[in-house]
């Protein structure tokens, strides 16, 4: 296919796009770049005007045939992207320049690693990096005629975010805390990679909350009741209001919709006390082999609920079920005294200041080394023994 005519342009969402077009970009990668849930994500208000999360989604055609996206968004603040850019907008104001609007390209509101350059299978390889690559000068070429401070590409592909360092862009690492499934035959099998104090602590935890008649089911999206969405929105929105930091991006419109256009992925872990009422809960979605813990809230407080819905249960699931692994989202050293192991991911960036850009590329410089330090150690150090 002569890829030679490639014209990129920008659409204001995915909701009036063709869903089967760009599901076919996304192929088997996350479910959260998928057509159905970035519509919910417009649809409901959880992105868009208001919110500070304008969509300026960037299509690549050949024709009229779509060949390749960026999940594109025009921010006006750094809530909900989970790669922590607050330090870099503190420098700019100190040097007089402004951080905000900037473009992102990532999955709003979901720190999930995945592909950001969406490219069509039905081109061959060679064509497929031409359409990338015109998508990123696209993108770059629009931040710069906009004036927007940066552009920062969010939870890239390790090989995407090598593709971008080439182009000019900086590259930052972090890590997050991901479940393997390492062949486990049940949960037993998984605990005995403890040591026997740990394992004993963690059997004991299940064993409390069993006692106190407590029990976690889980649920797939298609038998969740108006009463179970209720509670997921509920759950979600008291936890956000707990944190200091916590807002509720995602409205209750998105719940009910996510639910009727994708019953298929989600996956709620239902908590339920000794009368049987539902005190807590957690949200999750699930492609392939793939589990990925979102949202987790509760109506009371009982010790070693938290841990059994959002962990325990929900490791169970996956062993019985076949899932290879588990992503629970950023943050929480509590994960790796679980089994959770540290995962690299990435983010690339251009700043626009001179400046500014020199200050940040340097002080990614050294936060990556410190960051290769501490997952080498975190791996050399974890609480699973080696098989």
């Amino acid at each position: 296919m002569n890829t030679a005519s490639i014209a990129v342009g920008f659409e204001p969402g995915v909701a009036h796009l063709d869903p089967h077009a760009w599901d076919a970009l996304v192929g088997d990668g996350s479910p959260f770049l998928e057509h159905a849930w970035l519509a919910a994500l417009e649809h409901s208000g959880s992105v868009g005007e208001g919110t500070g999360w304008t969509p300026t989604i960037a299509c690549a055609r050949l024709g009229d045939t779509l060949v390749g996206a960026v999940p594109l968004y025009l921010k006006a603040h750094s809530f909900g992207e989970y790669v922590y850019d607050w330090a870099w907008a503190d420098a700019a104001a100190q040097i007089g320049t402004r951080y905000y609007p900037k473009l992102v390209a990532t999955s709003p509101l979901s720190p999930v690693a995945g592909a950001r350059l969406l490219t069509s299978p039905a081109l061959d390889p060679a064509a497929r990096a031409r359409v990338a690559a015109a998508l990123v000068d696209a993108t770059l070429a629009l931040a710069a005629e906009t004036g927007v401070s940066g552009l920062h590409f969010l939870f890239p592909t390790a090989e995407e975010a090598e593709a971008l360092r080439q182009r000019g862009m900086f590259v930052r690492t972090a890590f997050q805390y991901h479940w393997s499934n390492d062949g486990y035959a049940s949960f037993d099998d998984y605990l005995a990679r403890f040591e026997s104090k740990r394992r004993r602590e963690l059997r004991r935890e299940r064993r409390r909350l069993a006692e106190a008649g407590y029990r976690v089911e889980p649920t797939p999206g298609h038998r969740l009741t108006a009463t179970d969405r209720d509670a997921l929105y509920r759950f979600y929105a008291s936890t956000c209001a707990k944190h200091t930091f916590g807002r509720p991006y995602l409205s209750r419109a998105f719940f009910d919709e996510v639910c009727d256009t994708v019953p298929h992925r989600i996956l709620m872990m239902r908590a339920l006390d000794p009368d049987g009422a539902l005190v807590a809960g957690t949200f999750n979605v699930t492609k392939g082999d793939r589990l990925y813990g979102r949202y987790w809230g509760c109506d009371v407080e009982v010790p070693h609920l938290h841990f059994e819905t959002c962990y325990y249960r929900t490791i169970e699931h996956a062993i019985d079920t076949g899932v290879a692994v588990m992503e629970p989202g950023a943050g929480g050293d509590h994960k790796y005294a679980r089994g959770f192991n540290p995962v690299v991911t990435w983010s690339a960036h251009w700043i626009a200041h001179p400046v500014l850009a020199r200050a940040i590329e340097r002080h990614v410089a050294r936060e990556r080394d410190a960051v290769d330090a501490w997952v080498e150690r975190l791996t050399a150090e974890s609480p699973l023994r080696k098989r």
